[in-house]
């Protein structure tokens, strides 16, 4: 049982981490978008 409970933890916590990986590089690729707006409607 507690093997059990150790992997699914394990893999919950790798879950997490891709989930908030995702999430991080999405604002990056908004900002990158936002700041090309900005340099497009500059020139």
């Amino acid at each position: 049982m507690d093997l059990f409970v150790e992997c699914t933890t394990t893999e919950v916590r790798t879950k997490v981490q891709d989930i908030f990986q995702k999430k991080d590089l999405l604002e990056t690729q908004t900002t990158v978008l936002a700041e090309l707006e900005q340099l497009r409607d500059k020139l």
